[in-house]
This record gives C-alpha cells, structure tokens and sequence, in this order.
C-alpha cells in the first residue's frame, strides 16, 4: 500500500493553496487503481464492511469525487454570482473545482461520469431556481463537500486525495459560520422551498453513491 511521503520542511499557508504548485498537490503522484482501493473500510464500519473488491470501492470513491466535482462547480457559479468573479471567495471555489477536476482526470481519465443524478439535480437548480433561492441554498450544498472531504480524508488510501481533501477542508471551515447565518434568516415558505430541494438532492445522491 502506497505511504505518504515526507512533507517538506518549508512553511505553507493551508489557506493560500493552489492546485497548480507541486508543493501542495503533485498531479504526479501515481496510483494503481487495479491493485489497490482508494479508500480502506474496517470492521467498525458497519454494512459498508462486507469485502467489496477492490474494483467497486473505486468505482464508489470515483462517484463521490464526482459528486464533489458538480458541488464544487456549483459553489463557483453560486460564489461569482454573490461575490463577483475577482473576489477571494469566488477564487476559492475556482481553486477547489480544479484540484477535484484535475485528481479526477489524474485518476480515470475522460471517462463517464457515475454521479450522473446528482449532477443533473444540481444543474437543475443552477438553470431554474430563482437566483435567491439558490445562493441561500450554497452553503448547504458545500456542506456536503465537507462531508465529502470529511470522509476520503478519514478512509482515503491515496496520500494525494487525502492532501487535496485537507486543504478544501481547511478552506470550507474557514467560512463554515454561513451554514447558520443563513439557517436563521429562512421564512417559512423559503425553507420549505429550500427543504424540498434538499431532500431531492439527498434523493439523488442516494441513487449515485452506491456500492454496486
């Protein structure tokens, strides 16, 4: 099983990353996929413990970087609309959607997408939900991508997914606070609005995220 490498001893700013500076994220740093699962589960994971191959954990993992892919894409639509396009927020997302698209054609090349519900819930969205509604809806949304990052940074198995986890993580905790600053500004009839689409986008993640 791969190891993480030693880390240099130059100081970085986890803040400040860029996909494009190997000394953060090296797009060079090869792993086998045939021979070993990008996420390792134990024992003490319940259903998920019943020794899928190694195919399916990476076809699993595949679809939940996916599924961050299409957050994170629709985190940048959503920030340059709130922010503008030159802002740090906006940038911010710039960088993530990057990282995730480039470890995702790192990793399987152009190859289908396997989160195709999620994806099509969120595009949805992004083309008829009233503006205001799908800005409120934003941090929801990247709360998922903690989660997300949450989980491959615990289970991952690649030091380069684990990495790039880690600096998004960073990133969204930095500006976690919006979560419940918009949760307390909500009228009735816009969280249910916002319930709904939620529950859809739950929905379709449970038909995406599955281990086949």
């Amino acid at each position: 099983m791969p190891t993480i490498k030693p880390r240099s001893n130059l100081e970085f700013n986890s803040h400040f990353w860029t996909s494009n500076d190997p000394r953060y994220l090296d797009y060079d740093w090869g792993f086998n996929l045939q021979k070993y699962p990008l996420v390792v589960f134990s024992s003490t994971d319940g259903e998920f413990f019943n020794k899928p191959s190694t195919l399916h954990l990476n076809t699993f993992t595949q679809s939940v970087i996916d599924a961050m892919l299409a957050i994170e894409q629709f985190a940048e639509w959503s920030a340059m609309l709130k922010y503008g396009k030159d802002s740090f927020h906006c940038k911010e997302e710039i960088r993530h959607t990057d990282a995730v698209a480039k470890y995702r054609l790192l990793r399987w090349g152009d190859s289908d997408w396997v989160a195709p519900e999620f994806f099509g819930v969120l595009r949805k969205i992004m083309e008829s939900v009233p503006v205001d509604i799908a800005l409120i809806l934003a941090p929801f949304v990247e709360f998922l991508s903690l989660n997300f990052c949450g989980f491959l940074h615990t289970k991952g198995a690649d030091p380069l997914l684990v990495r790039m986890c880690s600096f998004i993580i960073a990133d969204e905790l930095a500006h976690k606070h919006e979560l419940s600053s918009c949760e307390s500004k909500l009228g009735e009839s816009t969280s249910l609005i916002i319930k709904g689409l939620i529950e859809e986008i739950l929905s379709a993640l449970d038909k995406d995220l599955v281990l086949h």
